[in-house]
């Protein structure tokens, strides 16, 4: 759990299929860089960045609109 209000996330969706096991989206929100696999384990956040938006991350960020996120592409 992260606790930031804003985070910018550069997603991360290999083609290549043995890669995608390994995938994770680097997060900078401010002051560090971190990463993760999923957008929805960002719990405590008000805005997201995305880099891009690809079909395989609309569930995810389906689930932070739900929870208020504001979600800019």
């Amino acid at each position: 759990m992260w606790m930031t209000e804003v985070c910018y996330v550069d997603v991360a969706v290999p083609s290549d299929k043995k890669r995608r096991k390994n995938e994770t989206h680097a997060i900078f929100d401010g002051s560090r860089v971190f990463r993760i696999k999923k957008l929805t384990e960002l719990e405590v956040v008000s805005e997201v960045f995305l880099d891009a938006l690809f079909p395989k991350l609309y569930d995810e960020v389906q689930e932070l609109l739900k929870e208020a996120v504001k979600c800019i592409y």
